[in-house]
């Protein structure tokens, strides 16, 4: 219990992104699947598929869901990927 805590409490307090692999193999991603990023601005591991799919496919599942319960700000999609991620570890 005191781990999940203490993982709650980075998730919560966390500025910016831990690795630029997270922002550009998995955020970017899923921005580029909801639309609001272009293709040629992704890495080039998009072009040559050579990144695993699964964990930005489950968190553009997860947007999905919070965009059907209105939930439309990024920081906040960002905040429950990370608390997610967290809970999970």
């Amino acid at each position: 219990l005191l781990s999940l805590l203490i993982h709650l409490i980075a998730a919560y307090f966390r500025v910016g992104y831990h690795s630029a692999d997270e922002q550009f193999q998995i955020l970017e991603f899923i921005s580029y699947k909801l639309g609001t990023a272009p293709a040629e601005h992704l890495a080039v591991e998009f072009r040559t598929q050579i990144r695993p799919w699964f964990q930005p496919a489950l968190y553009w599942a997860m947007i999905q869901f919070l965009k059907l319960l209105h939930i439309e700000n990024p920081f906040t999609w960002a905040f429950i990927i990370r608390v997610f991620t967290s809970a999970l570890g």
